[in-house]
């Protein structure tokens, strides 16, 4: 993978979090894949297709809309970093918020084997 095949990738992945669509994120993870947002948003990572179901599940159903912009990517060998803005409208609370955030995320057989979330 280059990182042409790593931006197809990142616009197909980003696309399926906009679309809330579970099943379309899960196409781009490994069977084994590890994601990371702890200790910010979670107590501890999630492992595998069925644990990032249920995180993924929970969160597009809080939040009725999901807009991410790719600020910078940098890719070497399997290794990806990513600077992105995330806004939300969260339904239960009515209000928008925006994050800031980084990424870096390992690649394996063009999915996504691990995910490491750094919040702003």
């Amino acid at each position: 993978m280059n990182i042409e095949d790593f931006r197809l990738f990142w616009q197909a992945y980003t696309a399926a979090l906009m679309a809330r669509n579970v099943d379309q994120v899960l196409a781009c993870y490994t069977e084994d894949v590890v994601y990371d947002e702890s200790p910010m948003m979670m107590s501890e990572p999630r492992q595998g297709h069925e644990q990032c179901r249920e995180y993924w599940s929970k969160v597009f159903e809080a939040f009725s809309s999901i807009t991410i912009s790719t600020t910078s990517i940098a890719f070497n060998n399997d290794r990806a970093w990513v600077e992105w803005t995330m806004s939300n409208f969260h339904a239960a609370a009515k209000t928008h918020i925006e994050i800031r955030g980084a990424l870096v995320i390992t690649m394996r057989d063009g999915k996504l084997a691990h995910e490491r979330l750094f919040l702003d």
